[in-house]
């Protein structure tokens, strides 16, 4: 009981300098992913960083016409 306790009060107090330095480095390196899938696959970047919408379908018509320009758009919507 007393580490349940314990445990609850860790989770439920605000987060410190250090919890909120890694929860950035984490979005950072997920955006950092992203822009490399962007460049190889560019659907898969868009798919990664926003999921199965109107931006995953655009990138996806992009990439069809001509690779290139399905790179600029991921990379503009990503970063």
């Amino acid at each position: 009981l007393a580490q349940a306790i314990k445990a609850h009060a860790l989770f439920s107090e605000s987060p410190t300098g250090r919890q909120r330095e890694l929860v950035s480095a984490i979005m950072g390196c997920s955006q950092c992913l992203s822009l490399i899938c962007a460049y190889l696959l560019p659907p898969l970047g868009i798919f990664w960083r926003f999921g199965c919408g109107m931006e995953f379908i655009i990138s996806i018509v992009l990439t069809c016409i001509c690779w290139v320009p399905g790179v600029v758009y991921s990379c503009i919507m990503i970063g």
